[in-house]
Parts: C-alpha cells; structure tokens; sequence
C-alpha cells in the first residue's frame, strides 16, 4: 500500500491506495475487490 500503512494512517506518499495480489483462483474475487475499492472513491493497482 501506498497511501495507507498498515495501522489505516495516511503516509502522505503519491500512487496508489491499495495493492491487490492474487492467485489465479482468486482471481475473479479480486477483480471485484478492486472495482469495489475504486467505485468508493480509492486508487487500486491490481497484479494482473
């Protein structure tokens, strides 16, 4: 995570708020993961 350390606190770093891994069973689940993430209103990079 870029935005957000572990403990929810904003470190004031640019990029993205958070990094979602997979594997490629999980994959749909992280796909929606992400869309949802982004629909309220966060940055996601996703490993794709």
């Amino acid at each position: 995570m870029s935005g957000v350390d572990l403990a929810g606190e904003s470190s004031g770093a640019t990029g993205w708020d958070f990094f979602v891994s997979y594997t490629a069973q999980d994959e749909p689940w992280a796909v929606w993961i992400a869309w949802t993430l982004e629909e309220a209103g966060f940055t996601t990079l996703i490993q794709a």
